[in-house]
């Protein structure tokens, strides 16, 4: 032991064994975060790592190594959880093999290259519709609604569109009704909410566009010639519906 040593905490000590037998002991968060950090042996810092708490953890190098390489799945999902690092939050997203642990990097992430990427990539449907929800470029949105093959990433960068005529382009000719369906619901256009009332090749887009429509010519129209009779009542609450706005 060096005289230095006196002036040391004890999981400082040069002495190897005196290092490790004080970080079993140890509990201050932040000497284990610097032991884990700046250790040079394996075993003691393994040995701070088993007596971090995850939880209150806040060394942002410390946590993006746990997020990466822990072999536990629980701890890597306790690491992006407190991350605030993006480029550890991207690698989270993108390379991270568990599903669970990869939609927690999605939910946080602000970045919309990577977000584009997940949401066109990802193997998980439910993750690529949360990249979606993520996602405020206009461009990637628009693409995503017109030609995503899977039609719930469709239907979800559909609802945060706010383009009329793509809008009206996807209400009638999507090959989902779903995705129709909410491309409607986004419409606030009503010349645009009567040419799907009329035009619309599905009774229920049809309905969805009669519910918000405002032109009385056309509801009048539907309510009374329609051949279905589920749109003649749409037409006819529609109606209603104006008429005690009205009064």
């Amino acid at each position: 032991m060096g005289i230095g040593d006196f002036f040391k905490p004890k999981w400082r000590n040069s002495n190897r064994e005196i290092r490790l037998a004080a970080i079993l002991e140890l509990k201050d968060q932040a000497a284990l975060a610097s032991v884990a950090n700046n250790e040079s042996d394996p075993e003691i810092r393994q040995a701070a790592m088993d007596r971090i708490r995850l939880e209150e953890l806040t060394d942002q190098t410390l946590l993006a190594s746990v997020a990466a390489n822990d072999p536990k799945w629980q701890n890597r999902l306790i690491a992006v959880e407190r991350l605030e690092d993006p480029k550890a939050l991207a690698a989270a997203a993108v390379s991270e093999k568990n599903w669970v642990v990869r939609m927690e990097a999605v939910k946080w992430l602000e970045d919309d290259e990577t977000l584009r990427g997940v949401a066109k990539k990802d193997e998980n449907e439910d993750i690529r519709i949360a990249a979606v929800r993520g996602l405020t470029d206009p461009e990637a949105l628009a693409a995503l609604a017109e030609s995503d093959p899977n039609e719930w990433v469709r239907e979800a960068a559909v609802e945060k569109l706010d383009e009329p005529e793509l809008l009206e382009k996807i209400a009638l000719s999507d090959e989902s009704r779903w995705v129709r369906l909410a491309a409607v619901k986004s419409i606030e256009d009503d010349a645009l909410l009567s040419k799907i009332a009329m035009s619309a090749d599905h009774e229920l887009v049809r309905k969805a566009a009669i519910s918000k429509a405002s032109e009385e010519a056309v509801l009048q129209k539907a309510a009374k010639d329609d051949r279905f009779e589920l749109l003649q009542e749409a037409a006819q609450t529609r109606l209603a519906e104006l008429i005690g706005e009205d009064a």
